[in-house]
């Protein structure tokens, strides 16, 4: 599959700086389905109406490869820090009523101020 681009990720339904809180695991984890992650909300830069606190699913590929990254084991430890802050890039998924990341990893990007600046420049286009 193609590359993901910055381009695409600013298509996304909702673009939010979201703080991490934790992660559930309902179901086995691997490089391929990852955990449902819980963000909570702190700004909308793109979009309407997303709750205050979210689900994601926590992906740890950007679908550019078949196989998983040889030797990937899940561990926490490979998780966000608790409350570290996030561009989010998501868009919902009706069907399980949660969100995803553009392209999974691709589409979550440390909430530095680079990158915040990054993305209202782009969004102002």
């Amino acid at each position: 599959m193609f590359a993901p681009t910055k381009a695409e990720a600013y298509k996304s339904e909702y673009i939010v700086i979201g703080k991490y809180i934790g992660y559930q695991a309902k179901e086995e984890i691997n490089y391929f389905q990852g955990p449902i992650a819980k963000f909570k909300t702190i700004r909308i830069l793109k979009g309407i109406n997303l709750p205050g606190i979210f689900n994601i699913r926590y992906d740890f590929h950007d679908d550019s490869a078949c196989l998983p990254l040889k030797g990937w084991v899940f561990s926490k430890d490979i998780m966000p820090k608790s409350e570290s802050a996030w561009i989010l890039f998501l868009n919902k998924n009706k069907e399980y009523e949660i969100f995803t990341t553009y392209r999974g990893d691709f589409g979550r990007w440390e909430a530095t101020e680079e990158n915040i600046a990054e993305v209202e420049k782009a969004l102002e286009k």
